[in-house]
């Protein structure tokens, strides 16, 4: 009789029931003790708050584009409107950056293609172009990314325009259209 005053015995070990309960997972850990650890789970943590234009480095996944990331920020500061970019919520505001960002390459595409045309073809030029298409659909995937399932509004829209007018200050000649 195991468990019983007196009769401290040698005790054999029960076998463990092959019935077990399956939990959905919860934000709390341990309901009962004998809940599994991989059924309660910690709630992820929403990744932080950052302003892409604003990282030395950018994030992973987003495209390097050192020379207009600096446009962009030098655009932003110049038409008063850098206040009004960052204090959008996160999603308009990386639609926003991406999108900008995707106008300067194609502009500064732009002046390379024009300047291409008086360029004799080398292996050299060859690579950089294609390595520019590269970057050109890389950044372009990146955008529709972030932008995917967002809607604009007209309050976004003006702050694109307005920050695309200074944007093309910056380069010497107009599009020709």
């Amino acid at each position: 009789m195991v468990g019983q005053p007196g009769k401290q015995g040698a005790t054999t070990p029960f076998p463990r029931s092959p019935n077990t309960r399956v939990l959905p997972p919860t934000a709390e850990l341990g309901l009962w003790a004998a809940d599994e650890l991989r059924a309660a789970k910690r709630p992820t943590q929403a990744p932080p708050d950052v302003d892409e234009l604003l990282l030395s480095q950018p994030s992973p996944g987003a495209p390097e584009l050192t020379s207009c990331r600096e446009r962009v920020r030098r655009a932003t500061r110049d038409s008063g409107l850098e206040e009004s970019r960052r204090n959008l919520p996160r999603t308009p505001r990386e639609c926003l950056t991406a999108r900008l960002l995707l106008h300067c390459l194609h502009r500064e595409r732009y002046e390379f293609d024009s300047s291409l045309s008086q360029t004799p073809r080398t292996a050299v030029v060859t690579r950089l172009v294609e390595r520019l298409n590269h970057e050109a659909i890389t950044v372009a995937l990146w955008q529709e990314k972030l932008c995917e399932g967002f809607q604009s509004l007209p309050g976004i829209e003006s702050l694109h325009a307005v920050i695309v007018a200074w944007l093309e200050r910056q380069f010497p000649r107009p599009v020709a259209r």
